[in-house]
């Protein structure tokens, strides 16, 4: 998805600058499953709860059979305890949530929301989490409702979000306790059209996560190499490919959907996609590609630029970099340039704040910054809590 960039301002080009009157959310998924592509584990004890105002934990699955939630394997429950007497004890004003669901993960979704009782039975669980683990509310990452198979599930998720809503509402009655409720949504247009009921989102979540990245992947429909998460639109896309970047997203979510913008947190990752090239005559964005050549995160970036065989090269148009080498590797990716920008652009516009997906793919082996863990995550808190200008 993709901005229009010519010299006259179009509709989905706005520059409000009006300054917020709530902070900035930083809002940063932390996965507790170890990520066999990524290498990517950590324990908690790196973790700088000062980073993010929302820590969301992934992720927890639906049993199909009891249709309650479960750890996501091959997480140990005992493991909820301790981060959240972590977060307890040294940083009490951190947020600590916990995502149900994730890519690849939407077993027991259909039929937890299928009836009023599955539904009810999920809510229960979902509350009975809260006081076990004393978390601070629920991400609900359904990838994605309606869009596969049963056209039912966008109508059934809307009764789930409202379901949650009541509850949550209800024990802050009852007890005072404020209980989160989010989702994470679709950044493509035709995904957005079949999953989601739009004002029962806005009326029962407390933010939204867009997932404003994986805009490009090789397919046989696109078999060229592109960006994974650009800013803007280049010149050159029409049609389809213009919506595929951050801008028109945050502009179709609100602007056309009605979505407050301060209810929309952009998401932006700290891992790449990467393509093999067919060629080196030809290594720029919409290069002919061969295939998917995985991941990297953003250590193993630093480690691919430092290369002698690695070009770099910031594609001011969309306003993110990509890399390539002599072996026809080329990654798409976002660095310390493209971070700031896309956290100012979060500040300029009034967003609700920011979503990195996710912690672990950050650097935190110092192979990008001989002295700062978590590169990224740092320049984003930097900009939107006014440390950075």
């Amino acid at each position: 998805m993709r901005r229009l960039h010519s010299k006259s301002k179009t509709s989905t080009e706005t520059n409000e600058t009006n300054g917020p009157t709530e902070p900035f959310l930083r809002v940063c998924y932390f996965s507790l499953e170890e990520d066999t592509v990524h290498k990517s584990f950590y324990p908690i004890s790196v973790l700088d709860g000062n980073l993010c105002s929302h820590i969301i934990l992934g992720f927890a699955s639906i049993d199909p059979t009891s249709l309650t939630v479960v750890p996501g394997r091959p997480i140990d429950p005992e493991i909820y305890i301790r981060i959240s007497f972590w977060k307890r004890t040294m940083f009490p004003s951190l947020k600590l949530m916990i995502s149900l669901g994730g890519g690849g993960n939407t077993v027991g979704f259909h039929e937890a929301c299928l009836t009023k009782e599955s539904r009810s039975k999920l809510i229960g669980s979902i509350t009975q989490l809260m006081v076990n683990y004393n978390f601070d509310g629920i991400d609900l990452d359904w990838e994605f409702p309606a869009w596969s198979v049963y056209d039912v599930d966008r109508d059934n998720f809307a009764l789930l979000l409202r379901g949650i809503r009541e509850r949550f509402d209800s024990i802050k009655t009852e007890t005072g306790r404020e209980l989160i409720l989010s989702i994470a949504v679709s950044a493509s247009l035709n995904i957005i059209t079949v999953s989601y009921d739009i004002n029962a989102i806005n009326s029962t979540v407390d933010f939204i996560n867009l997932m404003s990245y994986d805009y490009h992947s090789f397919s046989n429909i696109f078999p060229f190499v592109e960006f994974n998460a650009p800013l803007f639109r280049r010149e050159s896309e029409e049609g389809l490919l213009s919506t595929f970047n951050v801008n028109w997203s945050s502009w179709y979510w609100t602007s056309v959907l009605g979505i407050p913008k301060r209810k929309l947190v952009i998401g932006i990752p700290s891992f790449s996609h990467n393509f093999w090239l067919i060629s080196n005559s030809s290594t720029g964005p919409g290069s002919p590609s061969s295939g998917d050549a995985g991941e990297f995160t953003f250590s193993q970036v630093c480690d691919f630029l430092s290369k002698p065989s690695s070009a770099y090269v910031f594609d001011k148009q969309a306003g993110v970099p990509y890399a390539y080498d002599n072996h026809l590797l080329w990654s798409s990716f976002d660095d310390s340039k493209s971070i700031y920008l896309k956290a100012v652009f979060i500040r300029d516009r009034g967003f609700g704040g920011s979503m990195l997906y996710d912690l672990n793919s950050d650097d935190y082996r110092f192979k990008c910054s001989l002295n700062k863990r978590f590169v990224l995550q740092n320049i984003i808190k930097d900009v939107l809590t006014g440390k950075m200008t």
